[in-house]
């Protein structure tokens, strides 16, 4: 029973040993995907050492029968150091190198984005969308998900606040009755941006819509004006100028015209003064103005005047810092570039060195580094990758005995070569196997339809003149004998009529109708049609003193000529 006992032990050790030692190469091996790789790495070593000495202990013990306390020691010193160590990690007084991953940029400034990507491999890529929630140059959401590892991430795209969307449709309800507060409240609220108000004397209580110009199925940025009361003459009475410096330029014009009072405004720069805020009045706060004598004069700012540094010396993160700092607007796009390097500036919309306001956008163009030829095996697939990176190319076609039409022979670049600024690919496309046109005239129409069948062509059949050629038989076709053409191709073959028939013309009374000569006209067309296929005749009305309809005496065409199939011939009748 005791040695059973020692079996089982050494046992659970061993496994216990193998264990520990294959969780630590396991974690040696898998390291790069962790998020600490150092921590993990000596956790496993350490817990893989203890159980080693601690195995050797028991073993030391129980087969010398001696109370070593050296592997007792060791052992214990194993586990104090693994427990140290993690309560250090986990204190923040030990701090080891972690991975990178994959932050939550949701609502973040974009300038914040790309510092962080700057430091790492990943190419990324923006779009624009409005949103009524995330802030101007934001991030609405990103394609990566927040705490993947960054180095497998090899391209990260950005979706990026352009602010409110102006285009939004909504319903403007008729606000006639509204008070001004909550006319201005529904504005803040439905972000409508082009709202013009005024006011204008009324019997309505003041402050009252009285007039809105527009409803119902509106764009944000549609213009919508509104005229509120300003009551009765009678109640515009001086007031105390309250100090509109520091207010916006809605506000401010906006308790001028609740009050009655004209005004003018005049814009200048200000390194100070917020955009669109009064920078001062031409009459001091406190004063007892009064609105049928007084006009106020308000200067308002333009911002800052602001002077485009040059752009493309700065890296993109110093950009797009630069552009936010002064409240400008930025609008990113890119394109591949043969010389300069990814990442880096091509071109912007402004020079270095022009005067600009807050607010205007700026168009950064980046590069995306060498554009390398792709290998393709669709025609369709092709034109798609170069027409959406611009990249020129022209098409040639052959005929090709091996590929098949619509098929890419070759191209003027080989795989993974690099597309040079403004080159032009050049790429050979299969007409597939020529067909010879084969000379078709004198035969059968039966043989020709045969014969374009076999060889993929579209036939088409007219009949011509009368020939000596017996009917049905070809005398010409629309493309030559022995040209190339691709299969499919239309090809038009005119029909003799045969040998042309003579007849002896027969023009019998009844055909003419005394005294009206357009129905003797109409008679003699139904009859010549039916009774003389092939031969065309031109009745016509002419002068004469005999009674209309009567046949013309002196008319080319006779009763008892002979006509011929493919000829004209004129009939007169009298008038």
């Amino acid at each position: 029973m005791k040695n059973t006992n020692k079996i089982i032990n050494y046992i659970i050790l061993s496994i216990a040993i193998i264990i520990s030692v294959a969780y630590f190469v396991f974690t040696l091996l898998n390291s790069a995907d962790d998020l600490t790789p150092l921590k993990n790495v000596i956790n496993s070593f350490m817990l893989a050492i203890f159980t080693i000495f601690f195995a050797m202990m028991y073993l030391h013990v129980i087969n010398l029968k001696i109370n070593n306390k050296v592997f007792f020691y060791i052992t214990s010193l194993l586990l104090i150091l693994f427990l140290s160590f993690n309560l250090a990690i986990d204190a923040s007084i030990l701090k080891l190198p972690q991975s990178k991953i994959i932050d939550d940029f949701t609502s973040i400034s974009i300038s914040d984005a790309l510092a962080w990507a700057s430091g790492l491999a990943i190419q990324v890529d923006k779009i624009y969308e409005p949103s009524d929630t995330i802030p101007a140059h934001h991030i609405i959401n990103q394609t990566v998900t927040a705490g993947t590892l960054a180095k497998n991430v090899s391209n990260i795209r950005f979706t990026i606040s352009t602010g409110p969307n102006y285009d939004k449709q909504l319903i403007v309800p008729n606000m006639l009755g509204w008070k001004v507060d909550d006319v201005l409240k529904y504005i803040e609220e439905n972000f409508l941006n082009s709202v013009v108000i005024d006011y204008e004397l009324s019997s309505e209580a003041k402050d009252i819509v009285i007039f809105q110009d527009r409803n119902g199925l509106l764009r944000r940025s549609d213009t919508i004006k509104f005229i509120f009361s300003l009551g009765n003459k009678e109640d515009l009475i001086p007031v105390e100028l309250i100090d509109l410096a520091g207010k916006s330029e809605f506000s401010a014009t906006l308790w001028l015209k609740r009050h009655g009072f004209n005004y003018n405004i005049k814009y200048e720069f200000n390194d100070s003064i917020e955009r669109h805020d009064v920078i001062s009045m031409n009459k001091p706060k406190n004063t007892i103005i009064n609105p049928t004598e007084d006009t106020i004069e308000l200067l308002v700012s333009k911002g800052k005047k602001i002077i485009v540094p040059d752009l493309l010396t700065m890296d993109i993160n110093e950009v797009t810092k630069w552009i936010m700092a002064n409240k400008l607007g930025i609008k990113f796009s890119d394109k591949y570039d043969d010389k300069i390097e990814i990442g880096k500036i091509i071109s912007t919309s402004h020079s270095a060195g022009s005067e600009i306001e807050e607010g205007t956008v700026i168009d950064v163009v980046t590069s995306r580094g060498q554009l390398k030829m792709e290998e393709f095996t669709s025609l369709y697939n092709f034109r798609e990758w170069a027409n959406k990176y611009n990249v020129k190319y022209e098409e040639s076609y052959i005929f090709s005995n091996t590929v098949a039409s619509g098929r890419i022979i070759s191209f003027s670049h080989e795989k993974n070569q690099i597309i040079e600024n403004n080159a032009v690919i050049h790429v050979t496309v299969s007409q597939g196997r020529a067909v010879v046109i084969p000379n078709f005239v004198n035969k059968s129409r039966t043989s020709i339809t045969n014969t374009c069948r076999t060889l993929g062509l579209s036939c088409t059949f007219t009949y011509g003149s009368f020939s000596l050629t017996k009917r049905d038989y070809a005398l010409s076709q629309s493309k030559t004998s022995g040209r190339e053409v691709i299969s499919g191709t239309s090809l038009s073959i005119v029909l003799s009529r045969g040998p042309a028939q003579r007849f002896t013309l027969i023009l019998q009374e009844t055909l003419y109708t005394f005294g009206n000569a357009t129905a003797s006209v109409n008679s003699l067309r139904n009859y010549l049609s039916i009774n003389y296929p092939g031969v065309t005749f031109n009745v016509i009305k002419r002068p004469h003193n005999l009674n209309s309809g009567l046949p013309h005496p002196d008319s080319p065409t006779q009763t008892g000529m002979t006509v011929e199939q493919g000829r004209t011939y004129n009939i007169w009748v009298v008038e």
